[in-house]
């Protein structure tokens, strides 16, 4: 952003009368980002443009008349005398906020959304392809069955990496951690009770293996156990940290493909914060997917106090990129899953046998050809390949591109 010094060096204090109000001064400056954003957009050889990443945030309504608009809020319509930012791009995987805000804004022209294909980034690798959601009814508060249940789930990935790790000369061992995620008002007591029953249930577990990304960004004292701070950016590349103690700080933002277990003490029913949320865990570790591997293809997030209908909704929803259309290819997620293993009481020879056995795939659903060819006719006269593409579906290639939007 390139702006400019209203006034020259100012005097030493620390605020300058401006608009008839006392505002304060950044490093004894005589002008504020809103002057450098007024006299941005006033110059006639600038276009100022506002890009914001995770756009649902700060799109929140407000609760009450006297509430404070927020900051990126005040960005978009205007600040006093300050005029809103000309252009603003929204980019989030949940945008229901961002619509609704920039909807309610005078004087803004909307634009269609962008939607990028689900079904390419699911080919991409870059998201797991089964999530498996526990949503439990009957849990109690830091119940050590749902703790124990995701401490078990924890050493499975662990060694299911490990293993894989030393069949591949090329990859590095995906060192994976489970978030413990706990109320804004969380009992350090049963924080602690909940970190015993984890080393319980994984002896082996190093005691500096645990951390915390609180607000207080300092130590705390979970029952017996002295956990540190770190900062959320920084989990990632810290492969000690197996265990994450956290509150809401990784429902938006975060990034963290390597954390595959997710046991969450926190009532949800905000789609947003849900989707968000699980959003933080379907990322692959090694960014691409591992074939013929389902485990490692997959994450497991225990939620005891979400709303289940809310999650069911979302669920059916990742299943198909959120576009509402047929389910991604691969993609699956179970929720309450019940895992099924061979009867051991069955010969071997029998499963060999049924391994034997001639089978089909039943041929999956396709466009109508009419629909496919006049897409393709559409296409060709877009790029310019074939100008005369859609001639024989009518008047030439808008008569292909209409029919093509028509479906």
């Amino acid at each position: 952003m390139r702006g400019h010094d209203p006034g020259g060096e100012g005097p030493d204090d620390e605020g300058i009368e401006k608009d008839g109000q006392m505002r304060l001064m950044p490093d004894s400056r005589s002008f504020t980002i809103w002057d450098t954003i007024q006299n941005t957009i006033d110059d006639p050889a600038l276009t100022l443009y506002l890009v914001l990443d995770e756009a649902h945030r700060g799109m929140r309504a407000a609760s009450g008349a006297g509430e404070k608009t927020t900051i990126v809020k005040r960005l978009i319509n205007g600040s006093g005398p300050v005029p809103g930012i000309p252009v603003a791009w929204g980019i989030s995987a949940t945008v229901e906020r961002f619509n609704a805000a920039v909807s309610d804004m005078q004087g803004r022209a909307t634009l269609p959304n962008v939607v990028v294909d689900s079904a390419k980034v699911q080919a991409s690798g870059l998201l797991k392809d089964t999530i498996i959601l526990d949503v439990p009814t009957d849990a109690g508060a830091f119940d050590t069955v749902l703790v124990r249940r995701g401490t078990d789930k924890l050493k499975e990935i662990s060694a299911a990496w490990e293993a894989y790790g030393q069949q591949q000369d090329d990859a590095g061992t995906v060192l994976p951690l489970m978030v413990l995620q706990v109320p804004n008002a969380p009992d350090h007591n049963d924080i602690g009770a909940a970190l015993d029953t984890i080393y319980a249930q994984w002896p082996d577990l190093p005691e500096d293996a645990v951390a915390h990304v609180f607000g207080e960004h300092t130590a705390q004292t979970f029952g017996a156990h002295a956990v540190p701070y770190i900062s959320p950016e920084r989990v990632q590349e810290s492969n000690w940290i197996r265990v994450l103690i956290a509150k809401d700080a990784i429902s938006t933002g975060w990034d963290c493909p390597r954390a595959e277990v997710m046991v969450s003490f926190r009532p949800a029913r905000d789609r947003t914060h849900i989707t968000q949320l699980l959003g933080r865990m379907v990322r692959t570790p090694l960014a691409r997917r591992i074939p013929g591997n389902d485990r490692l293809n997959s994450v497991d997030c225990l939620l005891p106090f979400f709303d289940e209908a809310s999650v069911t909704d979302i669920a059916k929803a990742l299943m198909s990129g959120g576009d509402g259309g047929e389910d991604l290819p691969g993609r699956r997620v179970l929720i309450n899953p019940v895992e099924l293993k061979p009867n051991p009481a069955i010969p071997e020879d029998v499963w060999e046998k049924l391994l034997s056995l001639p089978s089909q795939t039943l041929p999956k659903r396709h466009a109508r050809p009419v629909k496919r060819l006049t897409s393709l006719a559409h296409e060709l006269a877009m790029d310019g390949l074939l100008a005369d593409a859609g001639k024989g579906f009518g008047p030439g290639p808008r008569a292909a591109c209409g029919t093509c939007a028509s479906g």
